[in-house]
């Protein structure tokens, strides 16, 4: 009788100690800033992930250079010097970024950028000459921000802010999942990625750089 008790002991501390089943992440996701985006929570309900989503539809509406009816499209078309705080943070922290790269990172490249048109049905480089062009339009000391109004020395320098404002994005959903209490998710702006937090077992994220000449998910390295 004692060797049962001691087995069937032995067989109820064996099953407590079993491992946890990982949570199964909750994830919203659509087409919007001209990419996919996917938001994946492992301890959030599909509620905030789709909240966190139509929060990144929003800011679409304000930075989209595609977008016609974008805030930022409307600026480019000189509709109005007065834009949203958030549009014109967003680009005085551009032109900042411009100042000190000495124009190396340069968010008036929007008359070189839309030259290359992806969507066409057979895309093609540009004409040197439409480049040359364009560039002279280029500049970031051509744009000023004071407070709300956005002021241009050329009225044909064109605003792209695809190489920040996915980030800017980013920031913006992470706090709003932090204040829902989320405390491990993945955001993906098209490769664009934030990780809040750990993987539910504990270890970090780990993110790998795609090789640009291999296979779709080869990476250079984590």
């Amino acid at each position: 009788m004692r060797r049962m008790l001691s087995l069937a002991l032995l067989l109820l501390l064996l099953g407590g100690c079993a491992p946890a089943a990982a949570p199964v992440p909750v994830e919203a996701g659509n087409f919007l800033l001209d990419t996919y985006v996917s938001i994946r929570l492992y301890d959030g309900d599909e509620e905030t992930a789709r909240e966190a989503l139509e929060l990144c539809r929003t800011y679409e509406t304000i930075f989209s250079r595609t977008d016609a009816d974008s805030e930022l499209a409307r600026l480019n078309r000189r509709e109005s010097d007065t834009v949203s705080q958030e549009l014109a943070d967003v680009i005085a922290l551009g032109l900042e970024y411009g100042r000190l790269t000495g124009g190396a990172f340069d968010i008036t490249m929007g008359t070189v950028t839309r030259l290359w048109d992806f969507h066409a049905q057979e895309p093609a480089p540009p004409e040197a000459a439409a480049v040359a062009e364009a560039l002279t339009h280029v500049g970031w000391e051509k744009v000023h921000v004071e407070g709300t109004s956005v002021r241009f020395d050329d009225p044909e320098t064109v605003l792209d802010l695809g190489g920040i404002a996915k980030g800017y994005i980013a920031d913006r959903l992470a706090e709003y999942l932090r204040a829902e209490g989320v405390t491990s998710a993945i955001i993906d702006l098209g490769g664009n990625l934030c990780c809040i937090g750990r993987r539910p077992d504990g270890r970090d994220f780990q993110v790998g750089v795609r090789r640009p000449e291999g296979e779709q998910r080869q990476s250079i390295g984590p």
